[in-house]
């Protein structure tokens, strides 16, 4: 057997949230429903943080060692804002208010750039230094802070404006932003998809950009749509063109390179541009370096290692065809559970490592 076919083998998929079937209902993992889950991540104890987009607020799921009420261990519950209710708001959790929440990213205690609260009261101020969780709030423009059960506003525009300036905290300016991730030291990276741009906040809380599609260095084969973004143990930051069909390694210096596919939509394994994506969208990388990429278009999870090698885990469609409104669909798709080669997914969006990854369907979360 081979090494590719090996590594597809060593992954078991399995639902661990959400029926299919979009809509909103808090409660058992298996019954609750969502609609739109956008982004994931695993926060303190292993406990399971998701951006329900459509219903413009954040699920959680306990973790496995967490003390709950009895029958309420595997219970679903709304973290953040009202449920089917958009707008911009901060407040306690449970009455702030999103729209359409994004990607999302939980740091460690003690790594929270602080500066960018300086506006805040004291009292307040005082309790945001082990915060812990953000979101990209994309309609919104702007990244929002979760906190000892606050939300806050944190970087970008206070009234919803969007735009493209970097600066300080709120001074900065975003346009449709979708995911975020940090680094080793602390700093945050965000894909600002609107502005077409990789954007870089320093521990100090200003917002500069790393990559944009009006870089000279990469006018041959400008930035288009990033999507999703990770970054490795190096300070790499690799990044998900939505509309270029490819994926980007950016250099902490801001220097790119095209990691793996071409600006031609595709399905094909490979190494380079020998491998092709179709709107590749939420990504992660693990602590070896491997990056997994949610392969929406494509219906499938994709492994690229270091070398830049792309196999496929999951059951991506044989063939694309041309529907009759001219878009491009995949021939086989489902929300079937098993090893990696059998299983199989809906336009798959997003997902997180830890050591293992986390993958969610259209109204579905997976594991």
């Amino acid at each position: 057997m081979s090494q590719a076919n090996r590594a597809m083998l060593d992954y078991v998929v399995c639902s661990i949230a959400g029926t299919g079937v979009p809509g909103y209902y808090e409660g058992n993992r298996m019954t609750c429903k969502m609609n739109c889950p956008s982004g994931i991540a695993m926060g303190q104890g292993d406990c399971i943080y998701v951006s329900d987009r459509q219903n413009h607020c954040i699920r959680r799921l306990p973790g496995i060692e967490e003390q709950t009420a009895p029958g309420k261990e595997d219970d679903v519950s709304t973290f953040a804002g009202v449920p089917r209710k958009s707008g911009m708001e901060d407040g306690h959790n449970r009455r702030a208010l999103f729209n359409e929440p994004g990607g999302i990213c939980c740091l460690k205690v003690g790594s929270f750039p602080v500066a960018c609260f300086h506006r805040l009261a004291s009292g307040l101020l005082t309790r945001l230094q082990s915060g812990k969780i953000l979101v990209v709030d994309r309609e919104n423009h702007c990244i929002r802070a979760i906190t000892d059960n606050h939300v806050i506003h944190a970087y970008g525009s206070r009234s919803s404006e969007s735009g493209w300036m970097d600066a300080a905290t709120s001074k900065a300016l975003f346009n449709r932003p979708f995911g975020i991730a940090a680094s080793s030291t602390g700093e945050l990276f965000v894909a600002d998809t609107g502005n077409h741009s990789v954007r870089k906040i320093d521990l100090s809380g200003n917002v500069s950009t790393l990559l944009s599609r009006r870089d000279s260095r990469i006018k041959d084969q400008p930035l288009i749509s990033p999507v999703g973004i990770c970054v490795d143990e190096q300070n790499c930051v690799y990044v998900s063109e939505w509309g270029g069909h490819r994926i980007r390694r950016v250099q902490p210096d801001g220097s790119s390179v095209i990691w793996v596919g071409t600006s031609q939509k595709g399905k094909l394994d490979g190494k380079g541009i020998n491998g092709s994506l179709f709107h590749p969208a939420g990504m992660s990388v693990d602590t070896k370096g491997i990056v997994y990429v949610a392969d929406f278009g494509n219906h499938c999870v994709r492994r690229i290692n270091t070398t830049g090698e792309m196999i496929t885990l999951g059951v991506a469609g044989n063939v694309l065809v041309d529907d009759d409104y001219g878009r491009y669909v995949s021939s086989s798709l489902g929300c079937q559970d098993g090893s990696g080669p059998t299983a199989s997914f809906n336009s798959p969006q997003v997902k997180f490592d830890s050591e293992s990854f986390t993958v969610r369907n259209r109204a579905h979360v997976d594991s």
